[in-house]
């Protein structure tokens, strides 16, 4: 449990590759397992937050630079 709550700090922290070894098949490895898909998941979530802010900062961009060139 003290891995465990170590691996929530490191995420908390920002550290979205953090994993946990899933050496256990009793109700503390579920834990673990529903962790590891956790973490998983919110890297994704960060990644898709990431390229939309991306695409959106392009599109911004690109109608505003037409503007500016006829300026």
């Amino acid at each position: 449990l003290k891995q465990l709550k170590r691996s929530f700090k490191a995420i908390e922290s920002g550290e979205l590759d953090t994993r946990l070894a899933l050496k256990r098949h009793d109700e503390v490895g579920e834990i673990i397992s529903s962790f590891n898909n956790l973490a998983a998941w919110l890297q994704g979530l960060h990644q898709q937050y990431k390229q939309m802010n991306s695409d959106l900062s392009h599109e911004l961009r690109t109608p505003l630079n037409g503007i500016r060139s006829r300026l």
